[in-house]
């Protein structure tokens, strides 16, 4: 009797001692230190490592567990320092240089998976940089080296696959590389010198080359392009990049005005469109947002469904000025999400599968928060 006694004290005790630890941590406020997004899916790191997602997970493509679509954030992974989001999959660098997968399709694990793996599994170490399209994986290990996988019909694999059409596992591309970025059908790189170069297909200029251009216009080894690159970012047809002095420069597809010059042409080669840039972010959606070194961002292009978040769905060939006090920016399709210098995260636009993670399905022409609460 008195062993059953002392067995019900100690529960109590622990009970009691796991409810004042979750009541200590109720309220407690963290911030976001990275975003991503896919076309209707999107991600986040919170400052104590952890990653979250929300939106379409018909793919599994959320990482939770489940295909079910989420309208506010779920947990999903521990010790995350980079994610990089596709339509169908997801890929993330964990604080050890680890780098996991999960959703359906080229996921680097050796097979195509048509089935969704609905958990993260592990792929390969000592990753420092990733970036991904439904198509194509580039990674950039801890040595600078460039690894690859993924659809190479059109040579965005490069120069080490030349006869394959796809490749289900990481085979080595290039060295002394520090950046990367993928396209729809094309890459581009930085390397250690601050070279950016380029190769893929060529269809409307994304290249940046200044040669022809056309849907049948591969070039799959890396050219050059550019010298004094201090960042870059790839749409579906278009390259952005960032050269010393923080001046912005783009090229490729424009007909909704997203490389911002106040036209819709195409451009198959470099223009200038504005200083002062810390940040560029371009997606599939047509649109681009940029954050300036004062903190303010600036977008333009396809605004069907309020994705530039100006409070209209009128498109903008030209930068206009959005909000203050920016930190990053991620573009999805038809959304976009910011963290802001406090660390709060805002999105706003198309809300159809729940990306922007405020609980609803409706559409959003202004910002709204996401909460960082613990959950």
């Amino acid at each position: 009797m008195k062993k059953r006694f002392m067995a019900l004290i100690l529960v109590v005790i622990i009970i009691t001692s796991l409810a004042a630890c979750a009541d200590s941590n109720a309220g407690e406020q963290f911030t976001w230190t990275a975003v991503a997004t896919s076309g209707i899916s999107s991600f986040a790191i919170r400052s104590d490592g952890i990653l979250w997602a929300w939106g379409n997970n018909e793919d599994g493509q959320l990482g939770d567990g489940t295909t079910r679509n989420r309208h506010r954030p779920v947990r999903i992974l521990d010790d995350v320092t980079a994610v990089s989001a596709s339509l169908t999959y997801t890929i993330a660098i964990r604080g050890d240089g680890s780098l996991w997968a999960w959703g359906s399709g080229r996921l680097g694990d050796g097979e195509l998976r048509l089935a969704p793996i609905r958990r993260p599994r592990w792929i390969m170490d000592d990753v420092i940089a990733v970036s991904s399209t439904s198509l194509h994986v580039m990674v950039i290990r801890s040595d600078n080296s460039l690894w690859a996988w993924g659809v190479n019909g059109n040579g965005q694999l490069g120069n080490a696959a030349p006869e394959s059409r796809s490749i289900f596992s990481p085979i080595h591309v290039w060295d002394d590389v520090t950046m990367v970025s993928t396209g729809s059908r094309h890459t581009a790189a930085i390397r250690t010198d601050g070279s950016l170069w380029t190769w893929g297909g060529n269809s409307v200029g994304q290249l940046g080359d200044g040669g022809e251009v056309g849907n049948n216009i591969i070039r799959a080894n890396p050219a050059q392009i550019m010298k004094d690159v201090v960042a870059v970012s790839t749409g579906r047809y278009e390259t952005l990049a960032i050269c010393s002095g923080d001046i912005l420069w783009v090229w490729g597809d424009n007909r909704r005005g997203q490389l911002g010059d106040g036209t819709t042409e195409r451009r198959n080669s470099p223009i200038k469109i504005m200083d002062d840039v810390a940040f560029v972010s371009s997606f599939f959606g047509e649109h681009t947002m940029a954050v300036r070194t004062d903190g303010s961002l600036w977008g333009w292009g396809h605004n069907n469904n309020g994705q530039l978040g100006d409070g209209t769905t009128i498109e903008r060939h030209s930068p206009i000025k959005i909000m203050e006090d920016v930190a990053s920016v991620a573009s999805g399709y038809y959304h976009t999400i910011i963290i802001m210098t406090d660390g709060s995260m805002w999105a706003w636009g198309r809300n159809n599968y729940g990306q922007l993670g405020n609980g609803t399905l409706e559409n959003q022409l202004t910002p709204v928060e996401i909460s960082a609460r613990r959950r």
